[in-house]
């Protein structure tokens, strides 16, 4: 049969027994009463739920006082997870559990002087202890674990004053959560919306591990006692769904009312500390909104402090519907914004030993109290975080209402870098001390903005350094519109001037409504600059008037409108080491005002301005006006002005120095310029000009005075430039725009460049002088200059027109160089010089069609004409340049023609096309050093030359040389593709001449050539005709597919070589001198009435390629022949030693070997005789014979040996030797045994008479 149990508690032994369901008790015995120990043994398994322990219930209850209500403190224990074991031992109760063991209970308290302790696995195990019963937890007296212990009572939880908790972590919450998340390690709790806001009240001491978690959550949560956990986190959620996503990182998810509060009057003691909920208070605060709770406190709950050196959050969370995150941005944020936040005790998240933490005070409203101090000190500074972040980004929580009360510190001082303060508020009123200093490094930032910040009397501001004022922080002020005036009631009457209206939110404190403008006085301002570097960010306009700034400290002071305007009048700045920015995006005006500062940055707009502004006439608006100011930089670097609106950059009386090596006054302008009455001193100027969309710009410099130490560089590529009653002095000037006009400028620079990029370039009625370059462009028109001087030092004057310059004398009357100037003249169409006269280190003369004419042109250096059109240059007194003259084009003819031409250097003249240097009153002064090079593509001409010079070539098709004497000390050397000719044309040279043209070669009227070796060659022929070729050293060489020559002079000393390659080679009245041999060859030869004699050491070759080929009429050769041609076709007179008479075949005289002895053809055949004469010596003999086609026989004259002789009857080659049968006679030697040289005509070689009988009695028949 079934049998029913159930459970008694028994007294004897303090547990609950399995006793009969008829028992009434568990004890037996008189000693029941007196037990003292209970065990309860619970185990809940789910698999099990009809066993007699499924479901039980177990009652424990502990009164208040004494052990006889011990059973009152806790009752209804039921397992729902895990195992549980309950021991109590008088005051102390051991509850061990299993690791994440849930326990429903009906009622859970521990009385004072109770001990509750639950034993656990370790550290990280946890026990869920939920509450059901409906009564209020009442934790007061210890509560002690090794784990995680989770109290979770809807109705509320109180810690008692004299209470104890010291676990591995606690979480007491009045929100549920799930077993599920409780067993998934998921901090996730929720509550009802319908069900009453219960608190969670910490009066005593609770502390956690080091590491470990402290976490109170529930509607309300207020801590007036200890909360530590020193390195871990400590949280007061209060909401209707907390989850908290991120122990270590702390991220919370939350759900709020209007009624959740999470509030500290005591201390807590952590890494981490997280305040959240719809009213947060750190402190007594008498606001309306923590009445409730501040009702039983008195205000002495001040002292509540938060010591965390890792994180400190305050974060009032807004009411909506929706879950959100403390991770939110601003714009994310939903729901209603009615949370506040307030502070009258400490935040301290300080750490002396390393950088300190971070503070982060965020809500919709935010309230510190006089009381406050907010600390993140250290060796480094932390970062604290007043109602939102830097400059109201929203990267976090906004706040709409800040209020700091005097009183009030904030300090992220440090001992080396200093921290960071952020303090926003839509509307924020400000007053207390802040503070960012450091000892040994920079001072920190402190930041006070929103859309109007009220700044009281007593704020205090104070990012300094020890040392000094290079290493001062920055205090932030960004409201939406700043006024800094002389006095407050000035203030006031700018602000109605503007229409700035009071249009913030109402102060509550006061009845009236905060502006949006923030106001600063003189006094205040100057105060402020004692101690930091100043950033007025106003977002829609500043103003500036009638304020003093002074400061030897402060290293920067900026005052600027991201999103308007910027207007300062009657404004000094004594801040001779500060960075000074005033600006306005949408325009400045700067007037009356003496600036002396460090470095500054002046202006308006940005490169960004044409894509916001699309409207024209809201773009002319934007533009920087600054009159009867004097603004002075005086560090190196950039000095910045910026005016990138369409409405311009005006200036009217204004003085500016940065004369600082190193310094560049770097100014922005994208549309127009004027400055009229500037005074510009500086080390280095430039003016950048971003691309611009505005179609007619201007810029206008008049009545000014620009003076610059190295650089001064203007450019806008679609600007109409006029600078005019200017003077412009010191380094390098350069202005580049679409047009130029220079009017009554007088410059004395060391550059300076002037380039109009579109239109003409016209300069007027000014002097400029240079000491290195002056330069006048014009890329596309003309260059025009009237009534004005030029003086030029060791650089150059540039005169450049993309269409059309013309330099004449009356014009550049007024021009002065110095020996080491130079000048450039360009004409993209045509360049004109006209009766110019000017002297200069370099003269370059350019442009499509170069026209010179009437001019003297003298240069140190070089002088050069280039033209690509037409090069032109005749009729000139004198072009002159010491190291070259060059006159070159590269697609037309250069036509160079009665000019005096003088260089030590080089001539050169080339061309595309022809070239023509000629004229017959061309002079050319060329020293002896001087060098001509003619290139040309068609046909040269070269005349009128009379010239000693180093050398001459000629290279091109066709080349004339015409009317010259050349002595040259290099050699002469023409290398043609076309045609040579030479008329009149004498070169004489020690080096060697070698002409030669493709097409033909032609030297007549006289022309001579000589040098050590003279080479006239061509592939097709060549023609000397009346014409000396004459060689000092070597060979004459003349070869050409046909060689003629007409009454030409050959002399050589080795040779003379005369070859056609194809044809003949033809010889008319031609005479040949001096030369050893004689080398004549060519398909025919034909010989007449010519004379090849001269030195008898060699020999003469005549030889043709085909039978018949050589004809000699009325010719002489001297020395021994040697020819080719079979002995039917020629014969030979042999008329004494060495002398030959050619004659038609058949038609020779008899030969005699009698009375001159037979030679043979060969005569450079050996000789068997020891007595006849070599080279080298001479020695007598009897007569010569012929044997074996060799010279034998005593007697043997060689008649060039060169040997000297000792008999009196033989002639001697330099002279004679005297004797009774030797004489000499006009020249001749003559008398017995006497080799003499006769003419013979066909007529007496017939006849076999000499021509003429008083030459002597010589029988030539024998």
């Amino acid at each position: 049969m079934n049998k029913v149990y159930k459970l008694k508690f028994s007294k004897a032994k303090k547990q609950l027994q399995v006793v009969s369901e008829l028992a009434t008790n568990a004890d037996t015995g008189s000693n029941a009463v007196n037990s003292t120990t209970s065990t309860i043994d619970l185990e809940f398994n789910p698999l099990v739920q009809n066993t007699v322990l499924a479901g039980l219930t177990a009652t424990l209850a502990v009164a208040t006082t004494g052990m006889a209500q011990a059973d009152v403190a806790r009752t209804g224990m039921d397992v729902v997870s895990g195992t549980v074991t309950a021991i109590t031992n008088g005051a102390v109760t051991e509850i061990t559990n299993s690791a994440n063991a849930i326990i429903n209970w009906q009622k859970f308290n521990i009385n004072e002087n109770e001990i509750v302790k639950f034993i656990q696995q370790s550290s990280s195990s946890a026990v869920l202890n939920r509450v059901l019963g409906g009564e209020i937890s009442q934790i007061l007296g210890t509560l002690q674990s090794n784990g995680q212990v989770f109290i979770v009572n809807p109705a509320g939880i109180v810690f008692g004053k004299n209470s104890t908790v010291d676990v591995s972590s606690l979480v007491a919450s009045t929100l549920d959560i799930t077993n599920e998340d409780f067993l998934n390690g998921n901090y996730v709790f929720n509550q009802d919306k319908d069900k009453a806001i219960a608190q969670v009240l910490s009066q005593g001491m609770i502390k956690v591990n080091d590491d470990g978690t402290l976490a109170l959550v529930g509607g309300q949560v207020v801590n007036t006692g200890v909360l530590e956990a020193r390195n871990g986190s400590v949280y007061l959620l209060a909401g209707q769904s907390i989850t908290i996503q991120d122990l270590d990182n702390p991220l919370i998810s939350y759900k709020v009312t209007a009624e959740n509060k999470a509030v500290n009057l005591g201390e807590i003691v952590s890494k981490r500390a997280t305040l959240l909920g719809n009213k947060v208070a750190n402190g007594y605060t008498s606001s309306s909104e923590f009445a409730d709770v501040m009702s039983g406190y008195a205000t002495s709950a001040t002292n509540a402090t938060i010591n965390a050196d890792g994180e400190i959050v305050l974060f009032g969370a807004s009411v909506a519907d929706e879950v959100q995150t403390t991770a939110q941005t601003n714009v994310e944020v939903k729901g209603e914004r009615n949370s506040v936040v307030s502070n009258t005790g400490t935040l301290n998240a300080s750490n002396p030993k390393g950088k300190a933490g971070k503070v982060k005070v965020l809500g919709d409203k935010v309230e510190i109290g006089s009381t406050s101090v907010i600390t993140a000190t250290g060796e480094q500074g932390g970062e604290i975080l007043i109602g939102g972040d830097n400059l109201g980004t929203g990267n976090v929580k906004l706040s709409q209402e800040t209020t700091v009360e005097a009183g009030a510190k904030v300090d992220a001082s440090a001992k080396g870098q200093a921290g960071t303060v952020v303090l926003w508020g839509d509307q924020a009123k400000v007053d207390g001390t802040f503070l960012a200093t450091s000892e040994t490094s920079y001072g920190g930032l402190v930041e006070t903005s929103g859309k109007g910040v009220d700044l009281a009397d007593g704020f205090e501001v104070n990012t300094s350094s020890l040392l000094g004022g290079d290493y001062f922080g920055k205090w932030l002020l960004d409201p939406v519109y700043v006024v800094i005036a002389s006095t407050t009631s000035e203030a006031q009457n700018i602000l109605r001037s503007k229409g700035w209206k009071a249009d913030g939110v109402l102060d509550p404190r006061t009845g009236r409504y905060i502006s949006n403008v923030t106001i600063l006085d003189q006094k205040e301002l100057n105060n402020k600059l004692k101690n930091n570097n100043i950033d007025l960010v106003g977002e829609k306009g500043v103003v500036i008037r009638n304020v003093t700034a002074s400061s030897s400290t402060v290293g920067r002071f900026y005052v600027f409108s991201n999103e308007g305007t910027a207007e300062v009048n009657n404004f000094t700045a004594n801040l001779p080491n500060a960075n000074l920015k005033i600006y306005g995006k949408f325009g400045m005006t700067l007037n009356n005002s003496y600036i002396d500062v460090k470095t500054f940055e002046l202006g308006t707009g940005d490169g960004k301005l044409r894509d916001e502004i699309k409207n024209t006439a809201d773009l002319l608006k934007v533009k920087f006006d600054v009159a009867n100011t004097v603004i002075k930089g005086s560090a190196t670097g950039n000095q910045t002005i910026r005016a990138q609106g369409w409405g311009g950059f005006n200036m009217d009386n204004v003085t500016i120095e940065t004369t600082t090596p190193g310094s560049l006054l770097d100014i922005q302008s994208n549309a127009d310029n004027r400055w009229n009455k500037l005074k510009l001193k500086a080390y280095e100027v430039a003016l950048w000009e971003p691309q611009t969309n505005k179609e007619q710009v201007s810029v206008n410099i008049i009545g000014s005075d620009l003076n610059v130490t190295t650089r001064f560089f203007i450019e806008n590529q679609k600007a109409d430039f006029v600078i005019k009653d200017t003077n412009v002095r010191g380094g390098d000037f350069t202005f580049i725009h679409k047009s130029v006009l220079a009017e009554n400028v007088t410059a004395d620079t060391r550059i300076i460049g002037f380039t109009a990029l579109e239109d003409n370039l016209d300069i007027r009625n000014s002097n400029v002088v240079t000491q290195t370059s002056t330069s006048l462009v014009s890329k596309k028109q003309d260059v025009i200059y009237t009534n004005t001087d030029f003086a030029v030092g060791s650089g150059s004057l540039t005169m450049s027109a993309g269409n059309n310059v013309t330099v004449s004398d009356e014009s550049f009357a007024k021009v002065n160089f110095n020996e080491d100037a130079s000048i450039n003249i360009h004409g993209g169409n045509t360049a004109t010089i006209d009766r110019l006269e000017i002297k200069a280190a370099n003269i370059n003369v350019s442009g499509g069609t170069v026209d010179v004419q009437g001019s003297t042109l003298e240069a140190e250096k070089n002088l050069r004409f280039d033209a690509t059109n037409e090069l032109k240059v005749e009729d000139n007194e004198l072009l002159s340049g010491k190291e070259t003259v060059a006159f070159t084009s590269q697609n037309s003819d250069v036509i160079i023609k009665d000019n005096t031409i003088t260089t030590q250097g080089d001539l050169v003249v080339e061309s595309t096309k022809n070239v023509e240097l000629y004229g017959d009153r061309a002079t050319y002064n060329l020293a002896p050093t001087a060098n001509v090079k003619v290139k040309a593509g068609k046909k040269a001409t070269v005349g009128n030359f009379d010239n000693e010079l180093n050398s001459i070539t000629a290279e091109g098709k066709d080349v004339e040389f015409k009317d010259n004497k050349f002595k040259l000390n290099e050699g002469f050397n023409t290398n043609l593709e076309g045609n040579l000719a030479l008329d009149n044309t004498t070169v004489l040279t020690e080096g060697d001449v070698n002409v030669a043209a493709a097409k033909g070669v032609t030297l007549t009227n006289k022309t001579s050539l000589t040098g050590s070796q003279v080479t006239v060659a061509s592939e097709a022929d060549v023609t000397v005709n009346d014409s000396t070729l004459a060689a000092t050293g070597t060979t004459v060489d003349v070869k050409g597919a046909t060689v003629s020559l007409d009454r030409a002079r050959l002399s050589g000393v080795d040779a003379v070589n005369l070859t056609a390659t194809v044809g003949s080679v033809t010889a008319e009245s031609t005479v040949k001198t001096n030369a050893s041999n004689l080398n004549i060859h060519g398909n025919q030869v034909v010989l007449t009435n010519s004379s090849f004699t001269g030195n008898d050491t060699g020999y003469a070759t005549i030889t043709s390629d085909v039978a018949d080929g050589v004809e000699v009429v009325n010719t002489t050769i001297r020395r021994y022949l040697c020819s080719t041609v079979p002995e039917s076709v020629e014969y030979e007179k042999y008329l004494g030693p060495g002398l030959y008479n050619f004659g038609p075949a058949g038609e020779a005289a008899e030969r005699s070997e009698e009375k001159t002895g037979e030679k043979d053809r060969d005569t450079v055949g050996d000789t068997t005789n020891s007595n006849i004469a070599d080279k080298s010596t001479y020695t007598t003999g009897d007569s010569l014979v012929q044997h074996e086609g060799k010279a034998v026989g005593d007697g043997l004259y060689y008649w060039n040996s060169g040997a000297e002789t000792e008999n009196p009857n033989v002639a001697y080659k330099e002279g004679y030797t005297s004797g009774d049968s030797l004489v000499q006679q006009e020249g001749k030697v003559v008398g017995d045994g006497l080799t003499r040289e006769i003419v013979f005509t066909t007529d007496n070689v017939e006849k076999g008479n000499t021509p003429n009988d008083k030459i002597g009695d010589l029988d030539t028949s024998k």
